[in-house]
This record gives C-alpha cells, structure tokens and sequence, in this order.
C-alpha cells in the first residue's frame, strides 16, 4: 500500500513539475489565483457574518465597509477566475499540441509491423485518450492545494466556533469521499473498454460516412450491413456508457443524501445556541456556510484523490503500452548513426524468412538472390506469393531480418536508415491519394525540392498526359476536403503517384509494386517503357501480374509460397516451360503490337 501510495504521488509530481516547465509563467499564475481562491472563500464567511450581525445591530457605518469589502474581495476573485480560465485554455491546448506532436513522432519512429498489427489503432487511442490525463493531473494538484487550504481554515473556523461542528463536516466529507472512493476501480474498467472500443465503431461510421468508399459501398448495396456493423459496436460501447452513468448516479444519491441530513442536523444545533443566546444570527449564516464548504471540500479533496489515483492507472497503462512500442522503434540514434548508404555493385538477399503477426506460415521463406548494381528486376507471382512483403523487407520497413539484406556486403541492420530512404523510391499498389494540392501530390517524391522546381514538376505531368486537367496547374486542389477541388478517376491518381517517381533524380534504387493496376493494359506497357528507359542505368524492381513488361528485365523471378520458384530471363524462362510461360502464353495477346518471338509448343 505504502509502495503503490508512493508510485502515485511521484506520478502526480512528475506531472504537475512537467506543465510547470512546459509553460512557466501560466502555470505560477494559474496556481497563484488558486491559493487567492482558496483564502477568498473562507474571507468571504468571516465578513458574511459580521455582515449579519451588524445588519441586527444596526450598525451602518461598518456594515456599508463590510459590503464594499465583501463585493471588491468577490469581484476580484471573479476577475482572477477569468485570468485563470484564459490561461488554462491556451495552456490546455498548447500541451495537447505538444503531446500530440509527440505521439507523431512517436509513430513515425516505429516499425510497420507493428503499425499493421490489429492492435496498433486500440493502443494508439488509449495512448492519445491517456496522454490528456497529464494535464488533468495538473489540474487535480490545483484543485487539491484549494481543497487543502479550504479545508484547513473552515476547520479552524468551526474549531473555533463549535467542536462538534467540525467533527460533523469532517465526518460527513469523508464518508461521501470513501462512496466516491470505491467506485474508482470500476469506473477505470469502463472507461477504458469505453476507448479502446470506440475504434470499431468510428471505423464504421467513417466507413459509412466517407468519401472513399462511397462507391464500393454503393455498388454493393451494402449501407444495411455497414449500419448493423456500426450499430452493434456502437450499442456495445452505449451499454458501458450507461454503465458508468448509472454507477456515477448511484454514487452521487448516496452521497447527496449524506449531505442533506448532515445540514438538517446542524441546522437545529445552530437554532439551539441562538435560542440560548450563545450564538448569533451571524454565526449561524457563517456556520452553515463554513459546514458547507468543509464537507464539500472533503468530499471533493478525496473525490480528487480518486481521480488522481484513475488517471495514475491510465497513466500506468499508457507507459507499459508505450514501453511495448518504443522496442520496435527503428529510429534510434543507433540507425541514425549508422554507415552512409553506399551502392556500387550489389543488393543481395541470404536466407530471408518472414511472417506476419497471428499467422501460422511464412510470408517469405528461406528466400536468397542478388541483383547487380544498374539492373531491371521483375518480380511475378499470384496475390499472396511474398512479393509485396519482400518489397518491404528490401526497404527496411520491418525491422526483423535486416541482417539479412546486403548492400554491398554491409547488412541493412548497419545503414544510416534516413540516408537509405532518401536514395530510394517506391511507388506501392495500394499508394496514398493525399487530398491535398498537386505540387505536394508529387512533392511527396522529394520533399526537399516541392517549391524550387515549378518546371521540372510541371513537365513530369506533361509526359504523364494529365497536366490539361489541371485548371489551376501545380496548385490545383485534389480529393474531398477542400470545397473547390477536384477528384480524379483511378487512372488518373494512379499517375500523380508515379510522378513521385520522376521527381526524385538521385535515386539508387528504385521500386513499382504493380503502381499501375488501375491502367488499361497498353497505357500500363507505354508507361512503363518510359519508365524503363529512364531507369537504364538505375537499379530498378518491379513487381506485377502482368508478364509484358518483364521480357525487358535483365531477370525475372517468379515467386511463388514466400520463395523463388523461377529465376532468369526471359528467353530462359520461356524455355523451361513453366509457371512464366503459362503466364506468357494467357497475355500475350495484350502486347502483339510489338514483335514478339515465337515459343511454340
């Protein structure tokens, strides 16, 4: 018990020192009006009675002293409280700023296996709901150091006046405190199947909602299933909601109850001493006031201590999820500090095996190549064969294997990772259409260079044949968000991503995984032969169904299971009679506008 008391008040002092150094100045002012607050309180009973009593003494003079006091003390506090607000606001939304940025970074340093695990968006959202509970920590002190002071001067008050007064109130306090108390356990329970599961459900009604898959989703007929989807995992988190709010009334009735005979009960004291001439109208007005905000002020102390002890847990939790993803960061300083990127003969690959979390067979399995320096690679299998997953491996997204990739005998594990990405480029299948205007579409490609190459960017869309739809050029807005821009077909994003690839012309290695599925079979081959003719002298791997362009690689390799089932050219592969034949033979009509020799049978 001592030990976890511990742990919790460190917590709470890590977090109260944390937005004391994030914004200095806010944070002194905010605690500063809270002691004002604190002392205001218990100045405005003391003057409330003598208020009272000379009203019935009929002294005027010092009455009309005592109300201006009491107004300026009250408008002041008012005055404060507005500073107090203001600051809190910009300072709550400065450090949430802040938090969010770092969980930005955050992401961006952790490797993709772990972002496409299943359970990286419910962690992510219990990270992002638990990283608010700093801040609130910082709040609760606040509201601690006011509850603290309060309640040391409104005992001393009743202390003073009426032993038993103070014992009533104190008593009272905590036990409202200690109902509060219990509930503290159950309450974290739902709160947190509360935001762990809210991921489902908002998944489907953005699903349902967004513009993305409003096609599909059209096409299918398929609203009636969405909405039942959503609906169900909506009323499953609505049910914990009104869990809580049952536990939380349940909660308040009782401790409301507490309250109301514990004022009965002073009140027919207080009613006795006046009758007996031992207190005063005043007192009675500064009794009540006094017993209340003492047994309020327990009451809320402990209700406050429950709360730090809920977000200490959240907090608990939030750092062991975190602990669990800073091990498969891939940034570290280590990677940062690694050898420069050098590629002068060859990329190889020894032994690499691979498989993907919750899943009982290799990806990739046992798979061994090497491709010189310069040359055009093509990657062909049916969907699941490994090839993306390879792709993957080559680029150092997965931080398992990496001593498995060779760059000139110097293993991928030892590179300087920012420096290896930066002479690379890959456009994926499944690529991103950024909403955004056409100069970041392909800037993307070469983040360095989106606003110092106007000509060059524009020439690229010219050569791709979609710079004409373009009404206001390089900064015509693209996708759903913005009110005056404009959605393009499949084709047409299928090109703005591979105009990423023009754009960076310091690449050493280059990679297509099928970037042009959306295109009819003779734009895709035109394209591509474009593509091939400016990667002459660049390693290049392209990964596709489609056997057309593979006849101009220097290799080809057919994968099949997560291995390498064929492996040569294509004359060589041609001969052999397998898999890259069957799959020459079915698609050969879609490029016979070219000469092609003849295999038969």
């Amino acid at each position: 018990m001592m030990k976890s008391s511990r742990e919790i008040t460190r917590v709470t002092l890590e977090a109260f020192l944390k937005l004391i150094r994030f914004d200095p100045i806010s944070s002194m002012i905010i605690i500063a009006i809270v002691v004002y607050g604190a002392f205001e309180s218990y100045l405005s009973i003391i003057i409330s009675k003598q208020v009272v009593d000379q009203i019935f003494e009929k002294n005027n003079s010092y009455f009309v002293i005592n109300i201006l006091i009491l107004l300026g003390i009250q408008l002041l506090n008012l005055y404060l409280q507005a500073i107090s607000s203001s600051r809190n606001n910009r300072l709550q939304i400065a450090y949430s700023n802040y938090t969010d940025e770092a969980l930005i970074n955050k992401i961006s340093k952790m490797d993709l296996m772990s972002k496409e695990n299943p359970a990286f968006n419910a962690n992510f959202s219990f990270l992002r709901f638990a990283s608010g509970r700093t801040y609130e920590m910082f709040l609760l002190c606040n509201q601690l150091l006011l509850r603290v002071i309060t309640l040391l001067l409104g005992v001393h008050f009743l202390g003073s006046t009426l032993v038993v007064f103070a014992i009533i109130a104190v008593g009272v306090g905590v036990l409202k405190g200690v109902l509060y108390y219990r509930s503290v356990s159950k309450r974290t329970e739902i709160n947190e199947n509360i935001e762990s599961g809210s991921v489902k459900y908002q998944y489907y009604f953005n699903l349902i909602t967004g513009a993305e898959a409003q096609k599909e989703i059209s096409a299918y007929n398929s609203y009636s299933f969405l909405k039942a989807k959503w609906r169900e995992e909506k009323e499953y988190i609505d049910k914990h909601k009104v869990s809580l709010e049952k536990l939380n009334i349940i909660t308040n009735l009782r401790s409301e109850m507490f309250t109301v005979i514990s004022t009965a009960l002073i009140m027919f004291m207080v009613a006795s001493q006046i009758r007996n001439n031992t207190m005063t109208i005043g007192d009675y007005v500064a009794v009540t006031m006094a017993v209340s905000v003492t047994i309020i002020n327990i009451s809320l102390l402990m209700q406050d201590a429950s709360r730090l002890i809920e977000n200490y847990r959240y907090m608990n939790r939030a750092e062991e999820v975190s602990k669990e993803q800073t091990k498969v960061e891939i940034m570290s300083a280590e990677n940062k500090q690694g050898k420069p990127f050098v590629f002068q003969d060859s990329l190889s690959v020894r032994n690499l095996s691979f498989r993907y979390p919750n899943t009982a067979e290799n990806a990739v399995d046992n798979l061994s190549l090497d491709i010189k320096r310069g040359e055009t690679v093509a990657i062909l299998g049916e969907n699941g064969s490994g090839k993306s997953t390879l792709i993957k491996l080559l680029l150092g997204l997965y931080e398992a294997n990496r001593e498995h990739i060779f760059f000139d005998e110097i293993p991928v594990s030892e590179l300087d990772m920012d420096e290896y990405r930066q002479r690379t480029v890959v456009v994926f299948q499944d690529f991103m259409k950024y909403h955004m205007n056409l100069r970041e579409n392909v800037g993307m490609g070469d983040i360095q260079n989106m606003y110092n190459n106007d000509p060059n960017l524009i020439a690229i869309f010219k050569r791709l044949g979609i710079y004409d739809k373009f009404t206001n050029g390089l900064d015509t807005k693209l996708g759903y968000i913005d009110p005056d821009a404009i959605n393009l077909s499949g084709g047409q994003w299928q090109r703005v991503a591979l105009s990423r690839f023009y754009a960076k012309e310091d690449a050493e290695l280059i990679i297509f995984d099928e970037p042009t599925a959306a295109l009819d079979p003779m734009t895709e081959y035109l394209i591509f032969k474009d593509i091939l003719e400016l990667c002459k002298s660049t390693t290049s791997i392209i990964i596709s169904h489609r056997v057309g362009i593979a006849r101009h690689a220097d290799q080809i390799i057919v994968m099949e299971n997560g291995g390498i089932a064929e492996i040569g050219t294509h004359e060589e592969l041609m001969r052999l009679k397998k898999s890259y034949y069957m799959m020459w033979k079915t698609q050969k009509e879609w490029y016979e506008e070219e000469a092609q020799p003849n295999y038969a049978v």
